[in-house]
């Protein structure tokens, strides 16, 4: 309830800025492999996935001016308690993947299906990496642990690391640190 202001001045200053639809919606895969719909604030204009197909146009070219505010601070991503609530998510967790992206992530490293041996989330520490703007060492310096990482590219790890690591203190500091940073990217 605390949030339903944010989600209507969203709503309102999504519309005004590109008319269409709020909400986004995109089949993705969580826990046991299961797909749900993932709900976010639209980013782009009406009609991009299909624009991008049939003319050609990059991603970014079709992305709304408030699109990009809201990508930069992932608040397109504030809709997913829609899905917590729905027992599709966790606040936290490994991202959801799409699912033409499953295959192609277990191809690369087999590691990366331990992700569903818990459910999806909205923070995690794989948006958080993003977040520090792909910065390893950073990670590493709030999450001893995750040291090894520093250097590599296999976002699978991040994922390992969480399910193997998993408790109410990781959680907590995970969802502190992306609330954090969040609110940064958005006033800084």
């Amino acid at each position: 309830m605390v949030l339903l202001p944010l989600f209507a001045l969203i709503a309102v200053v999504l519309f005004l800025d590109s008319p269409g639809p709020v909400f986004y919606r995109q089949e993705r895969v969580t826990q046991k492999g299961k797909p749900f719909q993932i709900w976010k604030f639209r980013s782009m204009v009406p009609g991009a996935r299909d624009l991008q197909f049939s003319r050609g146009i990059q991603a970014e070219a079709l992305v709304t001016r408030f699109g990009r505010l809201l990508r930069r601070t992932h608040f397109d991503e504030f809709p997913q308690l829609i899905n917590v609530l729905l027992g599709d998510m966790s606040l936290v967790g490994p991202r959801p993947l799409m699912t033409k992206w499953v295959g192609e992530r277990a191809q690369a490293n087999p590691m990366a299906l331990q992700r569903f041996k818990v459910k999806a989330g909205m923070a995690g520490l794989e948006r958080l990496f993003f977040l520090l703007q792909d910065d390893a060492p950073a990670l590493a310096r709030f999450f001893p642990g995750l040291a090894s990482f520093i250097g590599s590219t296999d976002l699978g790890y991040l994922d390992s690391y969480y399910v193997n690591h998993v408790s109410p203190a990781l959680d907590l500091k995970i969802f502190a640190l992306t609330f954090y940073m969040s609110l940064k990217r958005f006033f800084g």
